[in-house]
């Protein structure tokens, strides 16, 4: 199989582009340098899959721009490896979350007596994975992502 890379988490640009950083050869197999990194994404509201651009496996991130109507809606999220032989690597789970920069942006703290009302340390705001129970939860820290559910391809 092709070799994989290892997802972070990703961060939401606007309300229908996200972007995530990669380790491009976390297992340290022979890799094209230019094979193509992809994100697949399904909107489970609209029962419809799209697929990104391809990223060179040496830029270490790929940006997926998904269609418009999609802002706002909760979205499911994979990455996958197809080297220049055309060979797949294994998808990989990255998350769920929703496709909202001003959701993403609120301050759990906010309206609380003492909260720290100064920006946070980035512009960019994180892509918030849901949980039972929550809209979102906080972003943890930069660290790859599992392998999940796989992507029905």
């Amino acid at each position: 199989p092709v070799a994989p890379v290892a997802f972070y988490e990703p961060r939401l640009i606007d309300d229908t582009t996200i972007s995530v950083d990669f380790e491009k050869n976390p297992l340290r197999r022979v890799a094209g340098q230019d094979d193509g990194v992809y994100l697949v994404a399904y909107c489970p509201e609209l029962g419809e899959f799209d697929f990104s651009a391809p990223a060179c496996r040496r830029h270490n991130s790929v940006t997926f721009n998904m269609n418009p109507y999609w802002a706002g809606r909760e979205v499911h999220l994979w990455g996958f490896v197809r080297d220049n032989a055309g060979r797949a690597s294994m998808s990989q789970y990255i998350g769920c979350g929703i496709l909202d920069v001003e959701l993403q942006q609120a301050d759990p703290q906010d309206g609380e007596e003492g909260g720290d009302p100064s920006p946070s340390a980035s512009d960019t705001p994180e892509y918030q994975t849901s949980t039972a129970g929550n809209s979102i939860k906080e972003p943890s820290e930069a660290q790859p992502r599992g392998n999940g559910p796989k992507a029905p391809m």
